[in-house]
């Protein structure tokens, strides 16, 4: 009997990812983090507590007011 055995062009070897597989990747690890952070919000809204932001902070009331009266004394 032979010894039939993948060519070595065949075999499995680490190559380096190419851009669209880099895309998909940074997407997936994106959309992960996304997850995890709307579940955390769940978890805090199921709590009552106030949830925990990273990003910019909501407009308060009196804000909108305050930028018109600055930009009328342009």
């Amino acid at each position: 009997m032979t010894d039939e055995s993948v060519p070595a062009a065949a075999s499995p070897v680490m190559a380096q990812p190419t851009e669209a597989e880099r895309r998909r990747l940074r997407q997936a690890q994106k959309l992960r983090e996304n997850l995890q952070r709307r579940k955390q919000q769940l978890r805090s809204r199921r709590a009552g507590d106030a949830d925990e932001t990273e990003g910019l902070p909501g407009a308060s009331p009196g804000s909108a007011a305050m930028a018109t009266s600055s930009q009328a004394g342009d």
